[in-house]
């Protein structure tokens, strides 16, 4: 009987697989054949002689930005290797500092695209206020930025309010959870993958051949052993490589996407 099924890597924990592998996800054996999501850390170990690794490397649904951002014109980076173009939501957002009595889970209301830019509002209802932070994503060198545009209230249970085109009161932006004012504490960003750091810890004659159409973003180490490229995204779509001293990466003829390969002593084959 042969077991078809897909591989979810969520919190360190394989959920399902078909086919075995010498290979070990996290200490744990996995189906390379078949598509995998990563978690934010992310350990390949073991093997013997030749191995391959075919299936789709993906990372997680949506990026979670903890910690407060700061107010415009300062921004947070919060997406490196990523596009605001590429942003279609926010969700799990949370707005803190001492006027709103800690933190609090707010409701997101009109996100929206401002020319080459993206904003949306954080509400809550406290007392006998509504209170908002509208927060703006733009583009930098690194990735997408973020930071507070305002922070306002207006009397009343009125959240979907459009603090944009009404009157309201201004407040001070918090940054801290200790400051007076308010300002976004949590977001998590739709359409941007969890940054994702993997790690081969190969056995020393192992050979890798990694040849899946992987989307992942994030930083790629080769600790030890070698790995073999079989396809231009065979390290995702974006990110750092790092190949470690003792270690082989064998290019194999294919040009990566990624800005920078750091050597550490070690093998590249082009």
């Amino acid at each position: 009987m042969i077991g078809v099924g897909v591989c979810l890597w969520s919190d360190s924990t394989l959920q399902s697989g078909g086919h075995g592998s010498r290979l070990l996800l996290d200490g744990k054996p996995f189906d390379t054949r078949a598509p995998l999501s990563l978690g934010s850390k992310a350990r390949i170990s073991g093997g013997r002689g030749g191995d391959s690794l075919s299936g789709r490397l993906t990372g997680g649904p949506s990026r979670r930005v903890k910690g407060y951002l700061p107010a415009l014109p300062d921004g947070k980076l919060v997406a490196r290797f990523s596009s605001v173009a590429e942003l279609t939501g926010v969700s799990d957002a949370w707005m803190g500092g001492t006027s709103v009595g800690g933190a609090r889970r707010a409701q997101v209301f009109h996100f929206r695209q401002i020319d080459d830019q993206k904003e949306v509002q954080l509400q809550i209802v406290a007392g006998q206020w509504t209170k908002v932070v509208k927060v703006r994503f733009y583009d930098d060198r690194d990735g997408i930025k973020a930071g507070v545009m305002y922070a306002r209230y207006v009397e009343g249970s009125q959240l979907g309010l459009d603090f944009d085109i009404i009157e309201a009161r201004s407040q001070e932006i918090a940054t801290a959870e200790s400051e007076i004012g308010y300002g976004c504490a949590a977001i998590s960003l739709v359409g941007i993958q969890e940054y994702v750091f993997l790690t081969y810890a190969l056995e020393p004659e192992v050979i890798l051949t990694v040849s899946g159409a992987n989307t992942y973003i994030g930083t790629t180490t080769v600790e030890s052993g070698m790995v073999r490229i079989g396809h231009p995204l065979a390290f995702g779509r974006n990110g750092l490589i790092k190949v470690r001293a003792g270690a082989t990466l064998d290019k194999h003829g294919y040009a990566l996407p990624h800005r920078m390969i750091v050597n550490d002593g070690a093998t590249v084959l082009e």
